[in-house]
């Protein structure tokens, strides 16, 4: 009788991480995920540490003095909240605080997963494909998004429209790799996703 009961359960135990392994590799991760939306913060340029010395407990010992070179330091904003719509298929950005004819425009780079009907070399039919990653801009003007007389920025643009010719990248899979706020005028960032603590 416990040689029987051994055996079962090992049966069992081999069935579920045979059968648990074999869903794990064919299923979607996730299988909800309704929309992108973030919080944007000043941009500062990257950070090599060269000799700057910091006296300060909880942080490392060395840095660099704040800069906006390779970053923009010309806009200027109180808030700005950025999003990307499942239902809609929209970029949409909200700001206030920019100087009254600020010209934005929101930056995102894309890596997109999908189904495709085929692929030619191997020849196969209903493969999944990973594309080269996307840099696009996107507003709703050649300029951008455009701050209002009051330093508003509120609009939404199809992210098909912001992808041109690759427009079939718009649905998927769609990892947001990177956001950015551009200065149009500078073509500098000068916002990312982030947290003011």
């Amino acid at each position: 009788m416990k040689t029987r009961l051994t055996l079962a359960v090992g049966a069992i135990v081999a069935g579920v991480t045979w059968g648990g392994t074999a869903n794990a590799a064919l299923a979607s991760f996730p299988t909800v995920t309704r929309n992108f939306a973030v919080w944007m913060v000043r941009a500062y340029d990257q950070c090599t540490p060269s000799g700057l010395s910091v006296v300060g407990s909880g942080v490392p010992g060395t840095g660099c003095l704040a800069a906006n070179v390779a970053t923009d330091s010309t806009i200027t904003m109180s808030s700005t909240r950025l999003a990307v719509r499942k239902v809609t298929g929209k970029v949409a950005i909200y700001g206030r605080g920019y100087p009254a004819g600020a010209r934005v425009k929101v930056q995102l780079t894309l890596r997109v997963t999908k189904g495709v009907g085929a692929t030619k070399h191997p020849p196969k039919t209903n493969q999944k494909v990973t594309f080269a990653d996307t840099t696009v801009q996107c507003g709703t003007t050649p300029f951008g998004f455009v701050a209002n007389g009051r330093g508003t920025i509120a609009g939404s643009v199809l992210l098909s429209s912001c992808l041109g010719t690759n427009s079939g990248l718009s649905t998927g899979n769609i990892e947001i790799i990177d956001a950015a706020l551009v200065n149009n005028d500078t073509g500098l960032v000068f916002a990312h996703p982030g947290v003011l603590r």
